[in-house]
């Protein structure tokens, strides 16, 4: 998975300052992920379908988190609604996609429900989901990223005590950087090769 960071309350709120209203658009699959292991607080809450009598895993994270920004740009006087669009990473490779929405571009109708009427979407998911949220769409509404990616994981899970919350285990979760430099290419593959 990837792992990514999100950005410091402040440059949240300076990204989004020149636009009255914001659609926040979670990842709910890495997204999450990152922003439970960043913070260190439940990626998941159990939970059961009132309907179904199911157990749900509900993806509490990243619903807390957008809730509190929600709170905090709304307090800078923005109108904010709040979207899931499922990983939209793998929307950027998708080949196919949704003609003419809302006058031109490529653009995906159930993600343009969700941003309709908004001036900009905070993006909270890695790099490639802002560049498939873009692709999706289109010119229709200014993207700006939330999160900033910071290399790849592996997490493993725990559950606290009442077995209600999972928490990424911290001690047995990887990350890996992201390698931006020469040397650091060369020092992260002398360390990995397997000769």
């Amino acid at each position: 998975m990837i792992y990514s960071n999100l950005l410091p309350d402040s440059a949240l709120i300076k990204s989004v300052e020149n636009y009255n209203s914001v659609a926040i658009i979670v990842c709910p699959v890495c997204g999450n992920l990152s922003v439970g292991y960043q913070k260190n607080i439940p990626a998941f809450r159990k939970t059961i379908d009132e309907t179904t009598g199911e157990t749900i895993y509900e993806r509490s994270a990243i619903t807390g988190e957008s809730n509190r920004i929600k709170g905090l740009l709304e307090a800078q006087g923005k109108q904010v609604k709040i979207g899931t669009y499922g990983a939209p990473c793998i929307r950027a490779m998708e080949p196919d996609l949704p003609e003419d929405v809302n006058g031109g571009g490529d653009a995906d109708m159930r993600l343009a429900d969700q941003c309709e009427g908004m001036d900009a979407v905070l993006a909270l998911c890695c790099s490639a989901g802002t560049v498939g949220l873009k692709r999706r769409l289109g010119d229709s509404v200014r993207i700006v990223p939330g999160m900033k990616t910071l290399g790849i994981s592996q997490f493993s899970f725990i559950f606290d005590e009442s077995k209600e919350l999972v928490y990424a285990d911290r001690e047995n979760s990887t990350i890996i950087p992201r390698v931006t430099s020469n040397s650091e290419k060369e020092k992260y593959a002398r360390a990995v090769r397997l000769d």
